[in-house]
């Protein structure tokens, strides 16, 4: 897999909560319909990604980017057989 889904899968919630600050506080229902709404397509992206998973003793859809290079500073990410989990249950 090129797409990043695992940095997909981990910054949507915090599109959601983005999405939640710009509502009026007094529309419970829309906060808890766009809440919803969030989990259910961040559980749907884990989806293809504990299908995809492979029972090896490596890592798996590994992401890394320089992030500030001028400090060795690094963004990386990916799964193991634990990890891949956790990923779901926390999606869950």
């Amino acid at each position: 897999m090129d797409f990043p889904l695992l940095s997909v899968i981990t910054f949507t919630p915090l599109v959601g909560m983005f999405i939640i600050l710009l509502i009026d506080k007094d529309s419970r229902d829309l906060i808890r319909g766009v809440a919803l709404t969030t989990t259910i397509i961040t559980f749907l992206l884990s989806l293809p990604l504990f299908f995809a998973f492979e029972q090896t003793h490596e890592m798996q859809f590994e992401e890394q980017y320089n992030w500030i290079p001028d400090f060795g500073i690094t963004y990386h990410m990916g799964v193991d057989g634990i990890s891949m989990l956790l990923v779901l249950l926390t999606t869950l």
